[in-house]
């Protein structure tokens, strides 16, 4: 690898890089399912310049289009980088108009828009790379659809990912449909079928259904995975095209993560609200409606909600009763200098509002990353001037660098494993070898509890928090 890369920023060529270009290189698809911070990008690149590939497609998150209009330049090859980052499809066609050789990067939300999606597969792109490809882990969505399109077109084809399967072994399938279809095939019910058993469970309501041949008929039973099967062949076919590895395992000398928990008791108020948004969540468990892993997080999510002093009415307004959290941050953040940068990851729009008003009485200044604001450099980083970072974690999961900031805060959690270890990643930095600490605010005696040891121990989330519902 070292014989295609120069790196004139004097940025280190790591072993397991070269490892994981000897691994992928050659083959009509490669996946480097690298821990966050690994340096996947580098190996994209190095790639790129292997193969002297002319054009070159990148589908990246919004958030993450700049690294590689940063790192593309390292190669020896002089690329120009077109980042199609204008408003609206029809403006980025025009974008794309002029384009005859280089890297173009558009973001996975729009790169499946008709008509972007004809001008794509009509460019002959030598090859494509998709970073933080789990993306497209449901089969029948519509950017997964259009790269297993691509693969006709495209002969060359890289995936870059720090969480292949944030949710179970079925999140593979179709990653690799777009990558090389000799891994998995490209038929979703023959795959379940060799790697899931599945039972039929009867329905003590029917159900009519909403999609597909269902669509309108009553259902009576449902197939439901009982458990996984043949995981050893799994793993073998995946090991033929993948390279894996973590930060830990491979730079032996950066300081681990370092987690602290703040535990609290809820104020009198709170818990009487709590207590009974969790006693109908019991008495549903035992009702006979049909119980599944996706809409016990669901219903669960409001009593998220309720430890942060907040929920909402039958007419969906914010009701906010409690800032305990609130204070318990401000209470913090007294002890930290007021010129070493903190990072506060949310899940909800309050909770962010709630971190603004903390930096507001203490005098720093607020940056923020959501669905609402993007306050990041061109390059994805954490800006020199933001002192306290307010991180939405749906928006703050990929492909950000927020390694500025050795301390960070858990506000609050959703209940996704991979985007809880993707936020927990976006603070280390191989490079600075930082030691990083990660606060949890935690309220005794509530689900808040159960998440929190769940995500950490990585145990199966729908599972512990039907087991705590039950248990009182």
């Amino acid at each position: 690898m070292k014989n295609y890369l120069t790196l004139p920023r004097g940025k280190k060529v790591w072993d397991h890089q070269e490892a994981a270009f000897n691994k992928v290189v050659g083959r009509v698809g490669g996946m480097l399912a690298m821990g966050m911070r690994t340096g996947k990008t580098l190996v994209g690149v190095a790639l790129t310049t292997h193969y002297a590939a002319k054009r070159i497609l990148v589908l990246a998150p919004l958030n993450g289009m700049g690294v590689w209009e940063r790192d593309f330049p390292l190669s020896v090859l002089d690329y120009p980088v077109l980042l199609l980052d204008k408003p609206g499809t029809k403006n980025k066609v025009k974008q794309f108009e002029n384009f005859n050789y280089g890297v173009v990067v558009i973001n996975w939300e729009a790169a499946w828009r008709s008509p972007l999606c004809d001008s794509i597969i009509a460019a002959r792109f030598d090859l494509v790379i998709y970073d933080e490809i789990h993306r497209i882990k449901a089969p029948g969505g519509k950017a997964s659809k259009f790269c297993s399109r691509l693969k006709s077109h495209i002969p060359k084809r890289l995936g870059l990912t720090g969480t292949l399967m944030p949710n179970s072994p079925l999140d593979v399938y179709a990653q690799f449909r777009a990558l090389d279809v000799s891994i998995y095939g490209t038929n979703n019910n023959e795959f379940k079928s060799q790697y899931c058993d599945m039972e039929q469970l009867k329905l003590k309501k029917p159900l009519i259904g909403k999609y597909g041949k269902n669509k309108g008929k009553m259902i009576n039973e449902v197939s439901v995975l009982k458990n996984y099967k043949n995981m050893k062949e799994f793993a073998a076919r995946m090991a033929k095209i993948t390279y894996t590895c973590e930060l830990d395992d491979v730079i032996k000398d950066i300081p681990p993560l370092v987690h602290e928990e703040i535990c609290f008791t809820l104020p009198p108020k709170a818990r009487k609200i709590y207590d009974g948004m969790k006693n109908e969540l019991v008495a549903w468990l035992g009702s006979g409606e049909r119980i599944t892993a996706a809409n016990v997080l669901v219903k669960t999510l409001r009593l998220q909600q309720i430890i942060c002093g907040h929920s909402k009415d039958e007419n969906d307004k914010v009701i906010i009763f409690d800032d305990t959290k609130e204070k318990i941050l401000y209470d913090f953040l007294l002890d930290v200098p007021a010129n070493q940068p903190v990072c506060v990851y949310c899940v909800f729009k309050e909770d962010l509002k709630a971190v603004e008003r903390v930096a507001v009485k203490l005098g720093r200044k607020y940056g923020e990353v959501s669905g609402a604001r993007k306050d990041i450099t061109d390059d994805a980083k954490m800006p020199d001037w933001v002192d306290l970072y307010g991180i939405q974690i749906k928006s703050g999961k990929e492909a950000l660098d927020f390694s500025r900031a050795s301390i960070g805060v858990f506000y609050s959690v959703n209940h996704s494993s991979g985007d809880f270890q993707q936020a927990c990643a976006r603070q280390r930095n191989p490079d600075k070898k930082n030691r990083v600490a990660l606060y949890h605010i935690i309220a005794r005696n509530t689900i808040g509890r159960t998440v929190y040891t769940a995500l950490t121990n990585k145990k199966n989330l729908a599972d512990e928090i039907t087991k705590h519902l039950k248990e009182g």
